[in-house]
C-alpha cells in the first residue's frame, strides 16, 4: 500500500514510527491512489555530507536489537540510517519514543 514506506501507529492512533527500507538504489513512495513514485536514494556518503553540512551531528552506534549492525544517527532527531553492505541500499528509520510511551505502545503487535 505504501511501497517501501512503513508506518507505525500507537494504540491511540498517532504516528510514532516510520521506516524506509528499499531494495536497490531507488525508493517507492505513495503517490496518487494505487500509484507509486520511484525516487533515487542518495549515496550514503552524500547523505552524511549533506546532513553534516546542514549542521547536524552524526554518530555511529550499534543498533540495540542487533549490536553487530552499526547505524548512523542524527543527534536529537530520532532518525537513524545505515547502508546495507549486501544490497547496497539505504535504510532510514525515524521514531518518536515520547509519543510511543505516552500512548502505551503500538496499535498492533
Amino acid at each position: 500500500m505504501y511501497g517501501d514506506l512503513e508506518l507505525g501507529f500507537t494504540k491511540k492512533g498517532r504516528l510514532w514510527y516510520l521506516q524506509i527500507e528499499p531494495v536497490g538504489t531507488s525508493v517507492s513512495l505513495p503517490a496518487d491512489p494505487g500509484e507509486h513514485v520511484h525516487e533515487p536514494l542518495p549515496a550514503f556518503p552524500d547523505l552524511v555530507a549533506s546532513l553534516t553540512e546542514a549542521g547536524y551531528r552524526i554518530t555511529e552506534e550499534p543498533h540495540p536489537y542487533d549490536p553487530e549492525v552499526v547505524w548512523s544517527r542524527v543527534a536529537r532527531s530520532g532518525m537513524e540510517f545505515r547502508q546495507d553492505p549486501d544490497q547496497g541500499s539505504l535504510s532510514i528509520h525515524l521514531s518518536a519514543m515520547d509519543i510511543y510511551r505516552q500512548d502505551n505502545g503500538p496499535a498492533f503487535g
